[in-house]
């Protein structure tokens, strides 16, 4: 069926999906979400809450090409393709990450969510590593009363937005290299090839 908003939706890697059994059961109807597969999770949150706006974030072109195709797109949910977090303010940030993710990366795309999010939203993160402790090390950043769901596979943190962050971390790098008699400067950020030194 064409217009069947599930078809072809492939299974979520374990903790997308982890992230979205404890996502379910938060109320939100402003939405936001990273993937490490092809959005499942917004696809499912937004099939799930039809009044509410779903944005499924990447930074990475052909990850954002690859969601958009999968499946039939519920008319709420949005795909981007940006290098920031899509200005909020949101109810609800879902954000799961691999332990072979990029640690620079996942800090600074946890700031950001976390940025973007109202007050008294909530920032759910999740990893495929159920003896994590970096993940929760940086979650009680944000606040210490961090509440965790463990699984045999993955782990599933998330927080509360109270407070707006006093201070927010710059994640890019300046370099410089001369060129002949030329100075080059330019600036990386987590997430581009090379982060912080020239290839």
């Amino acid at each position: 069926d064409p217009h069947d908003s599930t078809a072809g939706v492939l299974p979520p890697r374990v903790e997308e999906k982890r992230a979205l059994e404890i996502a379910a059961t938060i109320s939100a109807q402003r939405i936001a979400a990273t993937s490490t597969g092809r959005a499942q999770a917004a696809h499912a949150l937004a099939l799930a809450r039809p009044d509410a706006k779903v944005m499924a974030w990447y930074v990475d072109a052909y990850q954002a090409n690859l969601a958009e195709s999968h499946a039939v797109r519920p008319a709420n949910l949005q795909i981007v393709c940006q290098a920031d977090w899509p200005i909020g303010p949101f109810d609800l940030a879902v954000v799961p990450l691999q332990t072979s993710g990029e640690v620079e990366l996942s800090r600074d795309i946890l700031q950001q969510a976390y940025s973007q999010l109202a007050i008294g939203g909530t920032l759910l993160t999740s990893v495929d590593n159920p003896k994590d402790r970096w993940l929760h090390d940086q979650m009680k950043l944000f606040s210490k009363s961090v509440k965790v769901r463990a699984f045999e596979d993955a782990i599933v943190y998330f927080v509360q937005k109270e407070v707006e962050l006093k201070k927010l971390k710059n994640f890019s790098c300046e370099l410089a290299f001369k060129d002949c008699d030329q100075l080059i400067k330019f600036v990386t950020r987590p997430g581009v090839f090379s982060h912080r030194q020239l290839d």
